[in-house]
């Protein structure tokens, strides 16, 4: 079966389409295009924001019971953390923050509260840039959506509910950050790393958009050509049964997988590509890769369908009902 097989099986199978059609057409089909997917996209690096608090307002912070959490940051392994530990930081220090305003030390002065409510302004824009940073900037989040993974299978081994609950996950954490558990959010990032099917979507509606981009042009100017005959044996049968067996039988129940997969996935696509957080080359390159790359594969494809659907009209014949012809 083709969904079990994963890449190489999709490419041997639209291969072994197009040579059977060029054999039974007798034309030239053009040479298919060196496949070309999209890159990483080139970010502005996120900075990570500095902690700058005097030791003045440092020992007043101590009735809060904070020093440790603030000298953590001074170490050589603090000021080295991942995206999802420095996240974890922030939003730690942030809500020791808001602990201590809400419940003050006895020594702080009514301007050591406002300068108190400043700083949390602060920490929550650290913590933001630090959300945006594990989104575009770490090693997890750039293997799930950029590198080159291959394409889909079409089975479980896909990972479609393990990645749909990693993104729900990331994303509620811009919302409500007092949810973040670091366990859970490093084995949820482990996942996208894991099955990395964001990017295999995009490669795989890549890769068929290219190939019927190149196909259907060809069908279109050859087939009302042909003369539909009488019988079993005539050309268009033969095309009929090539057409059964390699693009109902085994691309479009790939095809079917990949627009269950996008469905499913295309609300989170759609929030990652309208995030406020979010730089505008960031935002611009999941909508050009999981968005916009899904409406041209399947344009691509339905308009394939189409030059088939005509040719079997006009002749009467139904593909389905046809005997396979065997490989």
């Amino acid at each position: 079966m083709l969904c079990a097989c994963g890449e190489s099986a999709l490419k041997t199978t639209v291969e072994d389409y197009q040579q059977r059609l060029e054999r039974l057409l007798q034309q030239p089909l053009r040479p298919p295009p060196q496949a070309v997917f999209a890159p990483a996209p080139v970010l502005p690096q996120t900075l990570t924001p500095t902690d700058s608090i005097s030791l003045i307002n440092f020992l007043k912070l101590q009735g809060c019971q904070l020093n440790s959490l603030i000298a953590e940051r001074n170490t050589t392994l603090g000021r080295i953390q991942y995206p999802s530990a420095r996240l974890a930081y922030d939003l730690r220090l942030l809500q020791g923050f808001s602990d201590c305003r809400e419940h003050p030390p006895a020594q702080f002065a009514p301007d050591d509260l406002q300068q108190l409510s400043v700083l949390i302004g602060i920490k929550q824009h650290h913590a933001e840039v630090s959300w945006r940073r594990l989104i575009q900037d770490s090693e997890e989040l750039r293997q799930g959506f950029w590198a080159p993974n291959g394409m889909i299978r079409g089975d479980v081994n896909d990972g479609l509910a393990e990645t749909e609950t990693a993104l729900s996950y990331l994303l509620t954490l811009a919302d409500t950050p007092e949810s973040l558990d670091l366990a859970e959010l490093e084995t949820q990032l482990a996942q996208l790393r894991k099955f990395t099917l964001p990017s295999r979507m995009a490669h795989t509606s890549q890769y068929l958009d290219q190939q019927f981009s190149r196909l259907t042009p060809w069908l279109q100017r050859t087939l009302p050509s042909l003369s539909c005959g009488r019988g079993q044996s005539t050309t268009v049968n033969y095309l009929a049964n090539v057409f059964a067996l390699f693009f109902i039988q085994q691309i479009q129940p790939l095809a079917s997988k990949l627009n269950q997969y996008h469905y499913r996935l295309a609300p989170l696509f759609q929030q990652l590509a309208e995030h406020r957080l979010l730089t505008q080359e960031y935002k611009a390159a999941v909508e050009t890769t999981q968005l916009r790359q899904f409406e041209r594969y399947k344009q691509q494809t339905q308009l394939h369908l189409q030059v088939w659907q005509s040719l079997f009209q006009r002749c009467q014949i139904n593909p389905t009902s046809l005997n396979p012809l065997q490989r």
